[in-house]
């Protein structure tokens, strides 16, 4: 069982996990990610570029090796840009690495902003470990590496060392299907996949609702197993929000340094909160709240109510969150594949690995 399913987030099946590469092998059971050291991944960087004719102590960006755990990289980026004094939008990276996890990623910043010296003495006064200084000539971009290696410890398997075996050799000789896991779909009882969905309809509101008053975050797999009162699983920052309609407020119930995405989108929402003036946000009062339908609808001469373009401007200042809706479909596809077709050889549509340096695919027709 991986441990994000026993958060409160959702169930492997309400993410479309469901298949295997081989039913027939017997279970070992076992719990994944008990603690954030059961779970550790390194980034694989692409090989060194070109830094053309450039001597080293001219290339205009400091790339450096940033270890983690209990914080995703958003997380760590904020915080290390705080203890740098430099916005972190200066901080680059290839990919976002998981919370509940030790892991290791490469970062760029820019040499006119900070130096070693000043990345290592901020990183000192946090639990973030940083090494391997080198200058380069390119900001890292999302998608800019080669993978992750993963390490994963089970604990508490209770089957024989015989089991094991056959589990090890089935992984060897048939492979694993690579589904998205657990830790995707949710974080600290909010469904990222629901808010991705709600994104691309443009429905800022529920967006914002879902962070910020954790409205149906955890789904039929909360009402379950939580209840559904009104304090089930919402931290006191979330019920201060959805009682007084108060960026100021919430963000005064929220602990130091927690919730990076809520924190943001709270500083944003207070912003808007102190341009109209006042101790809370403005809602359209005796009318439901409504936003565009679809996309056609933005084109529309009709004003939107205030509150939408509140939650909308707030909301568009986070990084993009479709990728976990994306994410789920793609675990759906990767069941109704094996659930309906064979394994034993590929299909047209099948994406194919190409064998020999690094990772691209390219997908199987006949």
């Amino acid at each position: 069982m991986d441990c994000g399913a026993i958060k409160g987030i959702a169930d492997e099946d309400e993410c479309g996990i469901s298949a295997f590469a081989n039913p027939t092998l017997r279970p070992i059971g076992g719990i994944l990610k008990s603690y954030p050291e059961d779970f550790e991944v390194r980034e694989l960087p692409l090989p060194h570029e070109v830094s053309g004719q450039l001597p080293l102590d001219e290339l205009p960006y400091l790339r450096f090796r940033l270890q983690k755990q209990g914080m995703d990289t958003l997380e760590a980026v904020d915080v290390l840009s705080a203890a740098c004094r430099v916005p972190s939008r200066h901080f680059g990276f290839a990919g976002i690495k998981d919370s509940f996890a030790v892991t290791t990623q490469e970062l760029t910043v820019p040499r006119e902003l900070l130096s070693e010296t000043a990345v290592r003495k901020a990183a000192a006064e946090t639990e973030l470990k940083v090494s391997r200084f080198r200058p380069c000539a390119s900001f890292l971009a999302p998608g800019m590496l080669a993978g992750n290696r993963f390490i994963l410890r089970i604990r508490d398997v209770r089957v024989s060392e015989k089991c094991v075996g056959e589990a090890m050799e089935s992984l060897r000789c048939r492979g694993f299907l690579n589904y998205v896991g657990m830790q995707r779909f949710g974080k600290a009882g909010v469904r990222s996949d629901l808010l991705g969905l709600a994104y691309l309809r443009g429905d800022y509101e529920q967006c914002v609702d879902l962070l910020l008053r954790q409205s149906d975050a955890g789904g039929a797999y909360n009402e379950h197993h939580f209840g559904t009162g009104p304090s089930a699983r919402v931290p006191r920052w979330a019920e201060v929000f959805k009682r007084t309609n108060s960026a100021s407020a919430a963000l005064r119930a929220m602990p130091e340094g927690a919730r990076w995405t809520e924190r943001r989108l709270l500083t944003a929402l207070l912003r808007r909160q102190d341009l109209d003036g006042g101790t809370a946000l403005k809602t359209a009062e005796g009318a439901p709240l409504t936003s565009p339908s679809s996309v056609n609808d933005w084109a529309d001469e009709t004003p939107q109510s205030a509150w939408w373009e509140a939650t909308r401007d707030a909301f568009l200042t986070l990084p993009k969150t479709i990728r976990a809706y994306v994410d789920r479909l793609w675990n759906l596809s990767v069941t109704e594949r094996v659930t309906r077709l064979s394994l034993s050889e590929p299909v047209r549509g099948d994406p194919l690995l190409q064998t020999g340096g690094y990772f691209s695919f390219d997908y199987c027709y006949f």
